[in-house]
């Protein structure tokens, strides 16, 4: 008597099916996490210059009431106003004077113009849990500003007013 094996496939997985699967399932994972991590970097990237963009515009406010008469760099850790939240953060000002010029350089002036200065204001960040570290820092806004000597109005007059 003959005996026949009946022609169905084994009832199992092959060992090296198995092995291929976890192969193309540890690939995908991988791909995932990278993607994450990415997104992470992302979106700790745009959460720091939403914060510098919020303390420059602070400053340039502060800068519109009082502006400052020399370069100037600090952290705003050590300011009242902002405290430890922002203690990776740090400022630089830096004032230069500008020659006003016509146009027409040919030209002469009518009068003589009040001196202009450029005011640029970089907001520094440094990355980490030591706070902030000027030499390890990275600038994240830098705005450029011109200021007239005169000032439209005095402190008192602002106040009074409630222009500030």
């Amino acid at each position: 008597m003959i005996l026949r094996r009946s022609p169905r496939p084994p009832a199992g997985f092959v060992l090296l099916e198995v092995m291929i699967a976890l192969v193309i399932l540890a690939m995908t994972l991988v791909a995932l996490l990278r993607g994450f991590a990415l997104a992470l970097g992302t979106v700790r990237s745009n959460n720091a210059t939403a914060t510098a963009s919020f303390l420059a515009a602070s400053l340039m406010e502060d800068y519109e009431l009082e502006p400052p008469l020399r370069d100037q760099d600090g952290k705003f850790s050590e300011d009242p106003r902002f405290g430890e939240a922002f203690e990776n953060y740090g400022y630089e000002v830096t004032i230069e004077e500008e020659d006003v010029r016509y146009r027409d350089e040919d030209r002469e002036p009518l009068r003589e113009l009040d001196p202009m200065y450029k005011m640029t204001l970089k907001i520094r960040y440094t990355p980490g849990e030591d706070g902030y570290d000027q030499s390890d820092s990275k600038v994240l806004i830098a705005v450029d500003s011109y200021l007239v000597e005169t000032q439209l109005f005095s402190k008192e007059a602002m106040q009074q007013n409630q222009l500030f």
